[in-house]
């Protein structure tokens, strides 16, 4: 390399950290002219264009892991810039390697957990999540797509596991009390769920919001044939409401410990539908708040 190739690269490196991004892209091209395949020169090119979010970056970052397989960062860079060309096969692929290379990168995992499952490879999306948790368990936001992310799979126990762990990191965590309570009464583990709709009574402060917690906590005792607790916690939840769903939830419970009244009560598989309508409901005006 001659002084003057050797001083282009050097402006080109110091302009880039300076935050100089189209000096350092311009000297940068300027200087793969005559060398094509210097990989100082194809990472300035490609770090620059990749800020600038220019269509060019991902040709000079595929050609700098073309002449550096293992440079991690290159294709780190790479899998973003192929990103932001929405190739997300290609971009699934570099962070795929940027694990091969660096398998500690708990960033990248999060990234290509995101690019799987959104490619419909959920089940391996799941695994790279446990993993990035392991390494972060303080990450919330990767705890919560663990908990969506499994749900979608089918693989309810894991799904389980990361709500308890955002559950137990905030009590206040509405979202994360839902859903152990509901995971837990999808799992038939009623005397659980009990317990659980009951810690999302004291989790969920909105107004109006504790009826929603009664109701599914004697929806769980209900299910476990507890009639006598899900009779208390009914009466408790005409304290706060006293609409249909209330009343009806109260008459059923009644019709089972002490015979049916003058009026027949709702069906139960009726009153399970509308139950599940209302906690679908209370978890939307949660999602909508949290992503405020």
């Amino acid at each position: 390399m001659d002084d003057i190739s050797d001083t282009r690269i050097e402006e080109a490196e110091a302009a880039l950290a300076a935050g100089q991004l189209m000096k350092a892209r311009s000297l940068a091209v300027e200087g793969l002219v005559e060398d094509p395949d210097e990989p100082r020169l194809l990472r300035v090119a490609g770090k620059a264009s990749l800020e600038l979010e220019l269509d060019d970056a991902a040709r000079h970052l595929k050609a700098l892991v073309r002449v550096a397989p293992d440079d991690g960062a290159a294709w780190r860079d790479l899998a973003f810039a192929t990103m932001e060309e929405g190739d997300l096969p290609g971009s699934a692929d570099a962070f795929a390697k940027v694990l091969e290379l660096t398998p500690d990168d708990t960033a990248s995992m999060i990234h290509l957990a995101h690019a799987r499952h959104a490619l419909g490879n959920t089940p391996e999306a799941v695994q790279l999540l446990l993993k990035a948790s392991d390494a972060a368990p303080q990450r919330t936001d990767v705890l919560r797509s663990l908990v969506g992310m499994a749900r979608a799979a089918g693989d309810n126990a894991t799904a389980l596991e990361g709500a308890r762990r955002l559950s137990e990191q905030d009590p206040k965590d509405v979202l994360a009390a839902l859903d152990v309570a509901e995971l837990l009464l999808a799992a038939g583990e009623h005397r659980q769920a009990a317990a659980a709709f009951y810690k999302l009574r004291s989790a969920d402060t909105d107004e109006g919001h504790e009826v929603y917690a009664c109701h599914g906590q004697a929806e769980a005792l209900v299910q476990s044939e507890s009639w006598r607790q899900a009779l208390d916690v009914a009466i408790d939840a005409t304290r706060v409401d006293r609409h249909q769903l209330t009343t009806d939830l109260l008459a059923f419970i009644a019709s089972k410990l002490f015979g049916e009244a003058d009026r027949e009560a709702r069906p139960w598989d009726e009153l399970q539908a509308e139950l599940a309508e209302e906690r679908a409901e209370h978890r939307r005006m949660h999602e909508e708040a949290a992503a405020l």
